[in-house]
């Protein structure tokens, strides 16, 4: 029975789209990849990676030819890229994280798509967290702002509004031609909501709106949604290729029958709901559910879910493959502890294509793999290897779960196993030789 669920799996991968190695770049330290987007407008995207030991951020196009460097003084935490001045081009934008002590810990930087510096701006904040870029149209001029810790900044670099230094602008909305600003208070543990007056217009706990004015509560729970926080509501619309919140019903056409499916997915189970709310599918994941997207990969109207786990290694399923119909397709191994991935069209030919890079102090490898489902640029390039397919269910693989899971006790335990191995053939050794001298 157990060879014959084998081989049914097998025969599913062989319909799954064929993810080639073409393209690899190492670095002699640690680096990651900031971020993908077309900043050229060619319909292919670039990879920009921060470069620890060089202490340069790096721009590769597709194929992984380097095509500019941009030297920094202080490593780079983020990055985003955005069309903010609307002259058809995306700028990027970089964090620097200064030392600590620092009166300005934090540093912006806006380039240019060719790698030309813009302008530079120190942030005045002393809340340290997970920083990320926002952007929003606030004056419904042509442009937007740039939202980026307790700022926000026009496109030249100029302040358009700075909050204490004690809190820090986690999400921002447009409803009704308003903006809104969420910022949290991490010594309170509290949130505001603000637009340009200098007065918060609300104060309290995450997603605990009740009592607000009615015209709030729609930007709150926006708000509390685009920063993954929590839902005050139980429907949102889901975009294909972001990702997934839990626990909250998310509406898209998946199965492209013209009718929209909700989404609901758990820390270990995936269901699919019909339009009236029945659940059409379920999905168990055979470990945790660290993150989920849906991604579109033959281009045909049909969604595949991306299903990420937290445990990964030498031979561990890293992404689980699930498609609009709740079946397996495919379990893939980066073969990497910690490692950065992305399921993105690079080249501009409407297939998926992902790249990867592991996260390594001495040494790290970002590597371009093409999909085969369509023929594109990338597919022209000669294969280097192949991102590899697992059985998740197969003994090998039920193994390295284990090893990952418990390294050092297993290690120890090997060290143990052999020493004591080591021991009984020395042991064994010196009876012979004593055996052998009494014999004489």
């Amino acid at each position: 029975m157990r060879s014959v669920m084998i081989l049914m799996f097998l025969l599913i991968q062989v319909g799954f789209p064929q993810m080639n190695e073409v393209a690899e770049q190492p670095f002699e330290g640690y680096a990651h990849v900031l971020l993908t987007s077309d900043l050229t407008n060619d319909q292919s995207k670039e990879i920009i990676v921060f470069d620890e030991i060089a202490s340069t951020v790096k721009c590769f196009d597709c194929f992984l030819t380097l095509l500019w460097t941009l030297e920094v003084e202080y490593p780079v935490i983020t990055a985003a890229a955005r069309d903010v001045d609307s002259d058809g081009m995306e700028e990027v934008f970089f964090l620097e994280e200064l030392k600590s002590g620092t009166f300005y810990p934090y540093r912006v930087i806006s380039v240019e798509p060719d790698g030309t510096p813009n302008w530079r701006k120190f942030i005045e904040v002393n809340v340290h967290a997970d920083l990320q870029f926002h952007f929003i149209d606030a004056d419904g001029n042509p442009g937007e702002e740039i939202v980026i810790a307790n700022r926000i900044l026009m496109e030249d670099g100029l302040e358009r509004l700075a909050f204490e230094r004690d809190r820090t602008i986690i999400s921002a909305v447009l409803s009704e031609g308003i903006p809104y600003f969420l910022t949290y208070l991490p010594e309170e543990a509290s949130y505001e909501l603000y637009t340009f007056d200098t007065e918060p217009l609300w104060k309290g706990d995450d997603c605990r709106v009740e009592g607000t004015e009615v015209t709030l509560e729609i930007p709150l729970c926006t708000l509390f949604m685009k920063a993954h926080l929590c839902s005050c509501v139980e429907d949102w619309a889901l975009e294909p290729g972001e990702q997934v919140v839990k626990n909250v019903r998310l509406w898209a056409d998946i199965t492209g029958d013209g009718e929209e499916e909700a989404l609901f997915v758990s820390d270990t189970t995936i269901k699919l709901l019909d339009d009236e709310e029945t659940t059409a599918w379920t999905w168990e994941c055979p470990d945790s559910v660290e993150s989920v997207s849906v991604i579109d990969f033959a281009d045909d109207g049909v969604l595949e879910l991306v299903v990420a786990t937290p445990l990964k290694g030498i031979r561990v399923p890293s992404v689980y493959i699930v498609d609009s119909q709740g079946s397996l397709l495919t379990v893939l191994s980066f073969g990497l502890s910690e490692p950065q991935f992305q399921f993105t069209d690079l080249d501009g030919d409407d297939d998926v294509d992902v790249w990867t890079c592991d996260l390594k102090s001495r040494g790290s490898t970002l590597r371009v793999y093409s999909s085969d489902a369509a023929s594109g640029p990338l597919d022209a390039l000669s294969p280097r290897g192949v991102l590899r397919t697992i059985d998740p269910a197969g003994p090998v693989t039920a193994f390295w779960k284990l090893f990952a899971q418990y390294q050092a006790l297993m290690l120890v335990a090997l060290l143990v196993a052999a020493s004591v191995v080591l021991f009984l053939v020395r042991q064994r050794k010196k009876r012979r030789t004593e055996s052998t001298q009494k014999g004489e």
